[in-house]
Parts: structure tokens; sequence; C-alpha cells
């Protein structure tokens, strides 16, 4: 189950809007990150380029403040509209609050080849086309894939934070209660259809899918003490929460330019004590 959602929320929010508008929310941006005019949607998206990660994103919230529940969106269905750069790699993070106050995060990249719980990240292979992409993630199911099973097991309270990071086309990010479907979707939320008439395609892709449900079920594990959450560090904040007012929690990045993904070694603040091998670290959670 997860947090009762406020009224303001329904029966969707813009996540892209929702932080260029309110500035107790806020975005940053780094490195090479503008807004352009795509020419197959004749829309405006914000063009992430560059190869890593680590120094080209956009990210909302703004700001960390750790101890609080960071954009509080309890919506259970997050919809990405994108299209990857020709054949760069491309990265995107989603940290959630689960009800036992436990911070962890949702990796989505091209670069892995299966689902794998690494620590408090799960990582989940994203294979696109070219062609502009709606990725549906249900925050639910995905967290019942994790492969730990102190952290499956848990249930998810809210949408924390999202990085998208190099390199794509982003049009969109939004959060809902609903599970919509290409003809269900919002007309603001649709992409144009004159782009459709034109012969261009649309991909709907839906996470997770059946065979990372599979797979989880076929990989569970007890995570030791020491990866555990301590949850008397997380801050009980009392649900105030407005439109306008949001505390924000996200952390900082890094990235390993050529280096083998194998040979990538981190620690994180959460796991002390434990040395984690990830692709694209999570940073301070």
């Amino acid at each position: 189950m997860t947090s009762p959602r406020p009224v303001w929320q329904e029966p969707y929010v813009e996540v892209l809007r929702h932080g260029l508008a309110h500035r107790s929310v806020g975005w940053q941006q780094q490195g090479d990150v503008e807004q352009v005019s795509d020419a197959l949607i004749h829309k405006n998206v914000f063009k992430i380029r560059g190869t890593i990660a680590a120094t080209n994103y956009m990210r909302i919230p703004r700001d960390v403040v750790q101890g609080t529940y960071g954009l509080g969106l309890t919506g259970r269905y997050v919809y990405i509209q994108l299209r990857r750069v020709r054949d760069l790699p491309l990265l995107l993070h989603m940290d959630l609050v689960t009800s036992k106050k436990t911070t962890l995060r949702f990796s989505l990249s091209s670069m892995y080849t299966a689902l794998r719980s690494t620590g408090t990240v799960l990582r989940v292979p994203l294979q696109l086309n070219k062609s502009w992409t709606t990725v549906v993630i249900d925050m639910v199911e995905l967290l019942a894939c994790h492969t730990f099973n102190d952290y499956c097991r848990e249930n998810y309270r809210c949408l924390k934070a999202v990085t998208c990071c190099a390199a794509m086309n982003l049009r969109n990010v939004f959060i809902s209660s609903t599970l919509y479907t290409t003809e269900t979707l919002p007309v603001a939320l649709a992409l144009p259809v004159a782009y459709a008439a034109q012969g261009g395609p649309y991909v709907w892709l839906s996470l997770p899918a059946d065979e990372m449900k599979n797979h989880a079920a076929s990989h569970r594990k007890t995570p030791t003490k020491a990866r555990q959450r301590n949850e008397s560090d997380f801050e009980e904040v009392e649900d105030t929460t407005s439109e306008t007012e949001f505390f924000v929690m996200l952390d900082s990045q890094s990235d390993h330019k050529n280096t083998p993904l194998s040979q990538v070694l981190i620690t994180s603040p959460l796991q002390e004590n434990q040395n984690l091998r990830l692709p694209l670290p999570p940073g301070n959670l």
C-alpha cells in the first residue's frame, strides 16, 4: 500500500514543470543540457548531451536536505517520455522512500543487460531504439523485484528525486496514481499526433517486464546488517507539504570514465564498511 495521496497531486503531476515553477523545489542542471525544439515532434525538449553521466545531467529537486521525503510525490506510476541520442548510453536515477523510511534507488540504463540489486540500488536494463518512447514504471512492482528480501517486502511510500543523465532528449516526466494506456493518456501529456501521422513510430514500454519479475524471484537473498538502513538517521517529517513548499534531497553523483564496469569500486555511507561494485555509483544516498 502507498501513502494517502494529496488532492493536489491528482490526477497527475508534471515533475519537470513542478520543479521549474516552484523555487522551493527547483531543479539543477550540469554540463551540456539545453532546451531545444525537437525536429521530429516539434516540441520543446531538454537535450542532454555527452558521454559521462556524472557531468551531464538534470535533476529534480535542486537541493539535498537530509531527513526529508524530497519531492514527496506518492503516485504509483512514473511516466518518462524520451528519445535516445544515437547509440550513446543513457542513465536515469529515481530515488524513493519506503514505508520503513528506507531510501532506495532505481537506476535504469542502456548499459545494463540484466536486473541486479547492489546494496540499496536496483539496476534495471533499459533497452531503447531511437524512437520516441514513453517508459511506464510501476514503482510498487519494481520495488518487489529487489532481490534483497528486506527491501522487496517494504512498501513504496513516495518518489524523492529524479535524475536524467546523458545522453537523451527528454520531453516530460510525470507521476500519477492512474495506470494510463496509449488510448487514455491525457491529451496534454500525449506525444503529438502529427508525428505519428507522418509515420513516426511511438514506443510504449512498461516496467518491470515479466522476465524481470521471474529473475528477481529466483535470486532472492537477505542483506547483511551493514547494508540495512538505519531508521534512526531518518528524521520524522510532519506531512505539511503543499504544492509550493517542499524539502528536497538527492545524492550527488560521480562517474568513472574509461574504467571497466566490473572495476568501479565505491563505498556508500549508508552501507558503512561495505564495498559495493556499481557501474555508476549512487553517490551519498
